[in-house]
């Protein structure tokens, strides 16, 4: 099986437009801008590993995007330290291999 080529990942605080939404990304750091580029490299691994875990193959992998939606970056991790935490929806948009073919919608641009 070949590997997917994992587009580069748009973060945006938006979330218009049609997608899959695979799942919630949190990510911590010292600083605002650290917290972001954390958040894209965790996208970035998600989409990885759901690509192996589904077995996809890489004929499908034309014509597609990742984004981060919803992204929001607050001061104070939830843990108590100082720092920041980014968190956003992992989602896939076009003709994504991560999509499942049975999602009604799939194909659609």
């Amino acid at each position: 099986m070949n590997a997917v080529t994992i587009p580069e990942i748009t973060v945006r605080t938006t979330n218009d437009g049609d997608g899959y939404s695979h799942d919630v990304i949190a990510v911590t750091a010292e600083a605002p801008g650290q917290a972001l580029t954390n958040l894209k490299t965790a996208a970035r691994a998600l989409a990885a590993e759901l690509a192996g875990s589904a077995g996809v193959k890489a004929g499908r992998d034309s014509g597609w995007g990742l984004e981060v939606i919803d992204v929001r970056v607050v001061a104070g991790p939830a843990d108590g330290e100082s720092g920041w935490c980014a968190y956003g929806t992992l989602r896939s948009t076009g003709m994504s291999p991560l999509i499942p073919d049975d999602v009604p919608w799939h194909g659609r641009r």
